[in-house]
């Protein structure tokens, strides 16, 4: 079966990850973050809807990625947000940690792998390689 929707009018996707819960999360370039719940309604997250809330500590407000961080289990450990200026990580403890050191500020993909994470860039490509412990 094939859908396609236009979420809170969105024209611009530019990412999607699933969450542990059964939802799926969106990053539009034109309508901020916005949310599928598991039941199949739409939920927006930006400053029309009254629900934006910026976090302070990204590189830049523009959102161009987000995904999940995962751990072995699948449980998620954190997520990976790329931006027009860099890309940071959010922790599931709510610790914000930027990466701006990038072949270009402009991050479009960030796959987690045994390896470590690589950030996807419109420069180039960037490992950052998995904790040794």
């Amino acid at each position: 079966m094939r859908a396609q929707w236009n979420p809170g009018g969105a024209l611009a996707l530019q990412a999607v990850t699933l969450a542990d819960d059964g939802s799926v999360w969106l990053a539009a370039e034109d309508r901020g973050a916005l949310r599928l719940t598991k039941r199949g309604r739409w939920e927006v997250f930006d400053r029309a809807a009254g629900r934006f809330a910026p976090i302070a500590a990204l590189p830049d407000a523009w959102l161009l990625h987000v995904s999940a961080e995962r751990e072995a289990n699948g449980a998620v450990r954190g997520l990976w947000i790329g931006t027009q200026g860099g890309a940071a990580r959010l922790g599931s403890d709510g610790k914000v940690t930027a990466q701006r050191a990038l072949p270009d500020p402009k991050v479009h993909a960030v796959p987690s792998t045994s390896t470590g994470v690589w950030l996807g860039t419109e420069g180039g490509t960037l490992l950052l390689p998995a904790d040794a412990g």
